[in-house]
Formats: structure tokens, C-alpha cells, sequence
């Protein structure tokens, strides 16, 4: 019980952080791209890989690839990135209400987190 009051907490932070850095995402032909700071993430509707990219100077990092769950319809979703230079995203399946997010490591690798159902979470505890 006290695991999934902190995990709804967690959640409700996190898209409070979403406003306060105002992310951009923009759809193109099979691409969706998320911004913030000097990072972007690019999901691949197509074969739901996702890329994050920071620029460094001159330079641009990249991170390993992930994919979106294949539940996911990322023609009804929304991508947000958020948190210090958008170094996490939420990709956000408004059709079904199913929300994941990733998070970017400093040794390339992306942690995926569990899929969380808008509608189960809005449910009363026990019911």
C-alpha cells in the first residue's frame, strides 16, 4: 500500500516537473522528438527504438538504444522530456492510458520502468 501511494506521488511530482520546464515534442513523417536543454530524444515510430542525444560543445553524446513497448501506439502518444536536461522522457499512450518512462545513465545505458495503466492507478486502493 505504502509502495503504490509513493509510486502515485512519484508520478504526480514528475508531470509537475513537466510544466515547469515546458518540454517540446513535435511529430515528423515516422520520427517524434523531445527537447530540453541541449538534449533531445528521438522515438522511431516505426520500430519503437528510441535515441536520447545531448550536445556537448561540438560534440554529440549518445546514449544506447531502447524501445517502447510494443502495447504502446505511438501515432496516439506523446513523448515529454523532462528533469535535469532532459535526461528522462515519459512516453504517454493517451488512446489506452498506459504512461512508461526512461531514464538516460552517464555509461550510455537507458532504464526502462514498468508500464503504469492511468486507469488502474485512478482506482481506489483495495478495490
Amino acid at each position: 500500500m505504502k509502495k503504490f501511494a509513493l509510486s502515485i506521488i512519484c508520478v504526480v511530482v514528475t508531470f509537475c516537473m513537466v510544466g515547469v520546464s515546458q518540454p517540446f515534442a513535435e511529430d515528423g513523417m515516422d520520427l517524434k522528438f523531445a527537447t530540453e536543454s541541449n538534449s533531445v530524444w528521438i522515438l522511431d515510430k516505426a520500430t519503437h527504438q528510441l535515441v536520447f542525444l545531448q550536445y556537448e560543445g561540438k560534440n554529440v553524446w549518445k546514449s544506447n538504444i531502447a524501445h517502447v513497448p510494443a502495447e504502446f501506439i505511438l501515432d496516439e502518444s506523446e513523448i515529454k522530456a523532462v528533469g535535469m536536461r532532459g535526461t528522462s522522457l515519459f512516453v504517454c499512450d493517451k488512446s489506452q492510458g498506459l504512461v512508461v518512462l526512461f531514464e538516460v545513465s552517464k555509461d550510455r545505458s537507458v532504464t526502462t520502468y514498468p508500464v503504469i495503466s492511468a486507469r488502474e492507478a485512478l482506482k481506489p486502493p483495495g478495490k
